[in-house]
């Protein structure tokens, strides 16, 4: 067998370099996201919005001598469309405030007639481990507000409006003709 010096040489280097050694490699890819802080609106089959509320029609307001009839308590468990609500907001302890208007009519009122209906407006928040009401009363304290103890809690109508105590300023004042409107406006901040 012949070699030439050339081919000498290859098996030299070869022989010499011994066996390929594996050689590993290693990367890391970073995902990054956010969410911003807010509340929503997340009614079952509505689109996430910023709005929620709802209609009470009381009916007739007066009784037969046209004083105030008795109006029963009216809460989220007797009328969840128009009282329940479920609001999600991404942050810990959410900034609420709670203001109520009594049902007034454009009328005049003379002396022992009223113009103006009050109520009582609980707006209750499920929190977390609990639940944190908010009380307005229109005659009263008619704003009210804070930040929630805890997180809203995740399940359905995590806020819920009851009202009650419907009353005139005297008992015995006498309802004028109108159409009535009061409101209860509840604001929820993410902070």
């Amino acid at each position: 067998m012949k070699y030439t010096a050339g081919a000498i040489a290859i098996l030299a280097f070869a022989a010499a370099a011994g066996p390929a050694m594996a050689q590993s490699v290693s990367g890391t890819v970073t995902i990054n996201g956010t969410v911003g802080e807010k509340c929503i609106v997340t009614d079952a089959g509505d689109d996430p919005n910023t709005d929620f509320g709802g209609i009470i029609d009381l009916g007739q307001l007066d009784d037969t001598d046209g004083t105030l009839r008795t109006i029963a308590d009216i809460g989220a468990t007797s009328d969840l469309a128009n009282l329940g609500f479920r609001i999600v907001c991404t942050t810990a302890s959410p900034a609420v405030s709670v203001t109520a208007a009594p049902l007034t009519t454009a009328a005049t009122a003379p002396t022992g007639y009223a113009n103006t209906v009050h109520f009582t407006a609980d707006a209750n928040f499920s929190v977390v481990g609990g639940t944190d009401t908010f009380q307005v009363v229109t005659d009263g304290t008619a704003t009210n507000g804070g930040s929630l103890s805890n997180r809203l809690a995740t399940g359905p109508d995590n806020v819920q409006v009851d009202l009650s105590a419907f009353h005139t300023a005297a008992t015995t004042d006498v309802l004028v003709a109108g159409s009535y409107t009061g409101t209860v406006q509840i604001t929820i901040s993410p902070s």
